[in-house]
């Protein structure tokens, strides 16, 4: 299930309970979340709908008259078994990005992608799927996103740095019309590796910011960003 609270005065009260249409194939529902304005997006990690055990699949609410309904369920248009399509889904605006950093590209396994999907009209449709320029098996790009306005920012936490395994990386795109693009590639100047940097991704305005949730600190193996 997924809780929404709602802010009351000076305190946050529950609001709603959401459960999707079809909760016997929606196992895992509320894997992710991600809100935006009145258009909640949640993630389903293992849906069987499609195929047992499937690809994941997202469900999109939106807010009327203050209570939240599903508008509809997304899914990969190339869904494969165990994808983990919708471990982390971001939403700004009429756009939505889903990663599933599992995903096999090119017989290339586990490098991960993102699709895109826009709405027009109340529908949402598959506008892209974007995938790292550089990206080889085991990068898990898509494992996490996140967006504002028409930029992109995906994480690839298994990606390979010259010599280092696993130091891992942020990708960076950009809108121009209706099409994304590759901008950046984001590194830790001071990576090293198994750092998994890119393991989390969010942004605001101008800034990015990376988690690396495995980077040692001060070789104590503590966990640091």
């Amino acid at each position: 299930s997924v809780y929404v609270f709602a802010r009351s005065g000076g305190g946050w009260v529950q609001q709603q309970r959401l459960n999707p249409i079809d909760p016997a194939a929606a196992q895992g529902f509320g894997f992710s979340v991600a809100l935006g304005g009145e258009t909640l997006v949640v993630g389903v990690l293992d849906d069987n709908t499609y195929t047992p055990g499937s690809e994941g699949s997202a469900y999109v609410f939106v807010r009327n008259n203050g209570m939240w309904v599903q508008q509809q369920k997304l899914i990969a248009n190339d869904g494969v078994f165990h994808n983990y399509f919708s471990t982390t889904v971001a939403i700004s605006g009429e756009t939505i990005a889903v990663g599933a950093f599992y995903d096999t590209v090119e017989k290339k396994t586990e490098q991960g992608d993102v699709f895109v999907f826009g709405r027009s009209g109340g529908i949402w449709t598959p506008q892209q799927k974007l995938v790292a320029n550089d990206g080889a098996a085991g990068d898990a790009f898509g494992v996490a996103v996140a967006m504002s306005g028409d930029t992109l920012a995906v994480g690839a936490q298994g990606d390979d740095i010259g010599d280092f395994q696993n130091q891992g990386s942020a990708y960076v795109f950009k809108r121009n019309g209706a099409t994304w693009s590759q901008q950046k590639k984001l590194t830790a100047s001071s990576g090293a590796a198994n750092d998994r940097f890119g393991s989390s991704v969010a942004i605001s305005g101008v800034t990015i910011i990376v988690g690396s949730a495995t980077d040692d600190d001060n070789a104590n193996n503590l966990s640091d960003c």
